[in-house]
């Protein structure tokens, strides 16, 4: 039984959980996108499954939601597109609602890197691929006594580098050893000449047993 003392941390560590997930920059962007694939073959020479998908494109992803199959053998990976004018830094979260943890699975290595997320040419648009070939693969599978689940894949992308490692919660609030929300550093405001850009999207996620 948990402690009525714990309860102002389980409150704090939700909020926190439900301000990241929720936090966005205006309306939709058509700037950068979100792709989830199916992956065939073995480590370290994964790749799509190019025929996967609701338009069989090898894109799970449609209209910010995806539905994949939980066995111990299904692998995924990602691919974040950029089809904007800037270079971007992306970030990218995972949200389980059941535990209220968050987990970066993906941000640039560190501030001195070049932007990951190149900008759109007349021909290409920029790309990051995370957990196909060489990478390990994602895999999602349910609890026994559980039939579906749920989760959120939650991405941020910057013209700037910013350190995001404090969002995450790796510990749930419902943990009794759960010893509140993460805090960034306190923020002093100061006039910029240039403010960087930023957006996010959210991808919702259902997992279902094969």
């Amino acid at each position: 039984m948990r402690s009525p003392a714990h309860l102002p941390k389980i409150i704090d560590g939700i909020t926190h959980f439900n301000f990241f997930l929720e936090h966005h920059h205006g309306g939709p962007s058509k700037d950068f996108s979100l792709e989830v694939h199916r992956l065939l073959g073995e480590f370290p020479a994964r790749r799509p499954d190019s025929d996967a998908g609701p338009r069989g494109d090898g894109n799970l992803v449609a209209d910010n939601t995806v539905t994949i199959t939980s066995t111990p053998d299904n692998k995924f990976g990602f691919t974040i597109r950029n089809t904007s004018m800037f270079d971007l830094f992306p970030y990218l979260f995972y949200f389980d609602p059941e535990e209220y943890t968050i987990n970066l699975w993906y941000g640039p290595e560190a501030p001195q890197v070049a932007a990951p997320l190149k900008a759109k040419t007349q021909q290409l648009h920029g790309e990051v691929t995370i957990g196909m070939g060489s990478e390990p693969g994602f895999g999602f599978e349910l609890p026994d006594n559980q039939k579906s689940g749920s989760g959120f894949f939650k991405l941020f992308v910057a013209t700037e580098y910013l350190e995001m490692d404090w969002i995450q919660q790796k510990i749930s609030p419902l943990d009794p050893t759960f010893e509140g929300a993460p805090r960034g550093l306190k923020m002093v405001r100061e006039k910029l000449k240039y403010i960087p850009r930023w957006d996010a999207l959210t991808v919702a996620l259902t997992i279902t047993r094969g």
